[in-house]
């Protein structure tokens, strides 16, 4: 196999994992809430966290802090502590980042797509008047804003339904929506905008050298 061919076949694995998508998947229902995040087929639930594992109380032998100790690491704060930024320095940093994550925020929307969105609403309750009553209203305020949710979200996949049920004592809500992107667009919006926020780094550092050496100078 030539140079060629192993060039072709390094592009085209890495064109397609630039298409896998990744994103987050959120559930809301009876049992409460779950967030997981998603690679391709690959799920990990981030919420509800797993129970943590009791951590191992220290034993009287270890080693406490001793003052000398103790005194670098208040003298170690202090240090920093005179390192705050000016407001000066914050409106400069604002004027040159926050342009930055506006337009980032804006290119990343327009790359997320919402793949799945799933609104099921169940009106109970025993009085069959006050039922139907609930289910007209909620109805017609899910049809109201389902197109426009639909359109501002980028929802590939929507399912809205409402329905009765006698046997249920009260209303239930389940939501169920996936949102996701390419890999390679996201690694390309990290990239572009990563090179741009050193750019605006690089030049806020410069700003500020002058004006350090405009005080010295007066």
């Amino acid at each position: 196999m030539s140079g060629w061919h192993i060039l072709a076949l390094v592009l085209i694995v890495l064109f397609l994992i630039g298409q896998i998508r990744i994103g987050a998947e959120v559930r809301y229902g009876q049992d409460g809430a779950q967030v997981q995040a998603r690679a391709g087929v690959f799920r990990i639930t981030l919420f509800p966290h797993k129970p943590a594992e009791q951590k191992k109380k220290p034993s009287q032998s270890e080693k406490k802090p001793g003052k000398a100790e103790t005194v670098q690491k208040q003298s170690g704060k202090d240090k920093k502590d005179g390192k705050k930024l000016t407001l000066d320095q914050i409106f400069d940093l604002a004027q040159q980042f926050v342009p930055l994550a506006l337009e980032a925020a804006g290119c990343l929307w327009s790359k997320l797509i919402v793949d799945m969105l799933e609104i099921s609403i169940v009106i109970g309750g025993n009085d069959p008047a006050d039922a139907a009553l609930s289910y007209g209203q909620v109805n017609a305020a899910l049809g109201a804003v389902w197109k426009p949710l639909n359109e501002a979200f980028h929802v590939r996949d929507g399912r809205g339904h409402v329905e009765v049920d006698f046997d249920h004592p009260n209303t239930t809500l389940y939501v169920h929506a996936a949102l996701s992107i390419k890999i390679g667009q996201a690694l390309w919006l990290g990239i572009h905008f990563g090179v741009k926020a050193l750019k605006r780094l690089l030049k806020f550092r410069k700003i500020q050298k002058a004006k350090q050496q405009e005080r010295k100078a007066v």
